[in-house]
């Protein structure tokens, strides 16, 4: 699918692909903003999507190839020379030049090129500066689901048509002219690669425009715009006078001087365009320069005579680009055509043959009417048709006398006539009855061959009674057969419906069944928790009574009795004390810890939740309580270390 915005005019076309080529589906033209009751339409993307959902299902549009050229993308052509650089640094000098050349901001623009080693210019640059609009109306098609695949510039697109039909001749030099709404694009293409291209800002509306406006008087309306199309394409521009007055609403000799003009400034302004290609200048001054190929295409080349006129301007003969593809497309249509479609085609051609012809006929008569009038209007031309159908008068006078003398000659030649034919009456009665005669024994054969085939007629009656008869029971079977097989389809679609019900019953107690699951696995998840915790709480008491039972069973209670007095502990007591203060510095760490924790429940500055200890409500006094018994654990390995110095000492 391609669609194609210039000014406010859409064209769109439809056309599948297969190894012979393109075969065109629809072709359309729209107007935009489009309003369709309370709905209107007024972007490319917007009609983009709309005729997607009118004639592309969506299961096919992935196989689709959307291309689309608008003018408001503002793409430009740039020919540079690239010096072997690098494809990253020449495109990073590419960017610094137009910035520099055309003011374009870099985060705003979009560039592609691709290098043709045959010209001096070999770096062939597309550009342009609308980055948003383009990012803008491809994300709006890409978040419909719609994928583009193609966007470029007029010469490019010329480019690969002329590479597509295979329009090379020979190594020359080829010209294509793509005549659009408001510009003229002239592209230079030789081997098949794009050399050069230029443009100038007239185009077919530059035409339509000051045509309608002749016409109406007004501003052109679309209807005086249609008018001003149709007098171009079937009277364009000539050099030689009508002998009507108006054609199509216009004045027939004011219109062509004005085109006349109208075509001569273009033609003077593409005789500079083609001049100023540096690829070709030092070669059209030459007497002997001519372009291998010439060709015209876009809106403004269905002007009559616009090929003529381009070919006395550059003096090479101009061929049309739509008379390629059109004959492309029939060759096309014609290998694929039956002979049903043909006679069907050549009908409707006929017809419209016909109907063109009727048309002039009536548009002549309207003239000769309109003039006849003209004439009756304007007293002064009385005397004169006085006189000329005075003169008439006596003409058609002078022919009815020779009329009558030719009648009398005729009357004579008659009389001579009658005596012949008397004369040879006689031979004609004996031809007759010889005649006659022979008829009469033909008919007896002929009743003969009558007889055989009446017999021959009610044997073929006979047979078709049987066949038919054969038929009929045949078709009753079959449509006992086909009752049977619908009842068993019937009883299928109830079975189908009694199993579909039973299925949804099914689901639904699953779904309950699951949700029981889901509640059971949440509570036994919460009850691993408080387990998995009450675990943790237990291997901590477990741990701090070990602790201090341990501590005390290092102190014997003889041991205590003389700590009373110092001067009575001996070696034995030296070695005991070095034993407990060894053992009970091994735990002093993780003990600061557990202290650390039970005073950060007991001070409040830890959150305590009953619900998540074994131990519940009284856990929190118990931790209060062994807060003591840590710091008297805690205190022993110093004290006991206090001892020692003194007892050194």
């Amino acid at each position: 699918m391609t669609f194609v915005y210039t000014g406010n005019t859409v064209t769109f076309m439809q056309a599948g692909l297969d190894s012979k080529g393109f075969n065109i589906e629809r072709i359309r033209k729209y107007i935009l903003p489009i309003k369709i009751d309370n709905t209107s339409i007024k972007t490319l993307p917007e009609l983009i999507i709309n005729l997607y959902e009118q004639y592309i299902e969506k299961p096919k549009r992935k196989n689709l190839y959307l291309a689309i050229h608008s003018d408001s993308y503002q793409y430009q052509m740039t020919y540079l020379k690239n010096e072997d650089k690098s494809k990253g640094d020449f495109k990073k000098l590419i960017v610094n030049n137009l910035s520099k050349l055309y003011s374009i901001e870099s985060d705003n623009s979009m560039m592609e090129f691709e290098i043709n080693n045959t010209n001096d210019k070999n770096a062939i640059v597309c550009y342009t500066s609308k980055k948003s609009d383009i990012d803008q109306d491809y994300q709006t098609l890409i978040d419909s689901g719609l994928q583009p695949r193609y966007n470029t510039s007029i010469p490019k697109l010329l480019q690969n048509i002329y590479n597509y039909y295979n329009l090379e001749k020979n190594d020359g030099y080829s010209l294509l002219i793509y005549i659009d709404q408001f510009k003229t694009h002239i592209v230079l293409i030789q081997n098949n690669q794009l050399l050069e291209s230029r443009y100038f800002h007239i185009g077919l509306n530059y035409f339509i425009s000051r045509l309608s406006k002749l016409g109406s008087g007004t501003l052109p309306t679309e209807e005086a715009r249609s008018t001003a199309f149709h007098f171009l394409e079937n009277y364009g521009i000539s050099k030689t006078k009508n002998k009507f007055e108006l054609q199509d609403g216009f004045p027939y000799d004011d219109a062509r001087l004005m085109l006349n003009e109208l075509s001569s400034i273009m033609m003077n302004q593409m005789k500079d365009s083609i001049n100023n290609f540096s690829t070709i200048k030092p070669a059209i001054g030459k007497n002997d320069f001519a372009f291998s190929g010439v060709y015209i295409g876009g809106p403004g080349s269905h002007i009559k005579n616009m090929d003529r006129l381009i070919r006395d301007t550059i003096g090479d003969p101009v061929e049309n680009l739509n008379s390629i593809t059109i004959t492309s497309f029939k060759k096309r249509l014609d290998s694929k055509m039956n002979v049903r479609t043909r006679i069907k085609e050549n009908y409707i051609l006929y017809n419209k043959k016909r109907s063109k012809k009727n048309l002039k006929n009536v548009q002549n008569k309207i003239q000769e009417r309109k003039k006849s009038i003209e004439i009756s209007k304007n007293p002064e031309s009385a005397k004169y048709r006085l006189a000329r159908l005075e003169i008439d008068k006596n003409s058609k006078l002078k022919s009815i006398d020779e009329a009558n003398e030719k009648l009398l000659l005729t009357a004579k030649e008659f009389k001579d006539f009658k005596v012949e034919y008397i004369e040879g009456q006689d031979t004609m009665t004996a031809d007759l009855d010889a005649v006659t005669a022979h008829v009469d024994v033909k008919s007896e054969s002929l009743l003969e061959n009558y007889k055989e085939h009446d017999y021959l007629i009610n044997k073929i009656s006979e047979l078709e009674y049987e066949t038919d008869h054969f038929q009929r029971r045949k078709e009753e079977s079959g449509r006992k057969s086909k009752g049977e097989y619908d009842l068993q389809i019937k009883k299928a679609a109830k079975s189908r419906v009694s199993l579909t019900e039973k299925k949804e019953l099914y689901e639904q107690e699953i779904d309950e069944l699951q949700t029981k699951i889901l509640k059971v696995e949440d509570g036994r998840q919460e009850l691993a928790l408080k387990l998995g915790t009450s675990h943790d709480e237990m291997a901590i008491l477990e741990y701090l009574k070990d602790a201090v039972h341990n501590t005390a069973r290092l102190f014997k209670k003889s041991f205590l009795e003389r700590l009373k007095f110092l001067v009575e502990l001996g070696e034995e007591d030296m070695s005991v004390l070095q034993q407990a203060e060894y053992l009970l510095s091994q735990n002093t760490e993780r003990l600061k810890g557990i202290r650390k924790s039970f005073e950060k429940i007991v001070s409040g500055e830890a959150e305590y939740n009953s619900s998540s200890y074994f131990d519940a409500e009284s856990g929190f006094d118990i931790r209060r309580k062994l807060l003591t018994v840590l710091d008297v654990v805690l205190q022993t390995p110093d004290n006991l270390e206090d001892i020692k110095n003194i007892l050194q000492t």
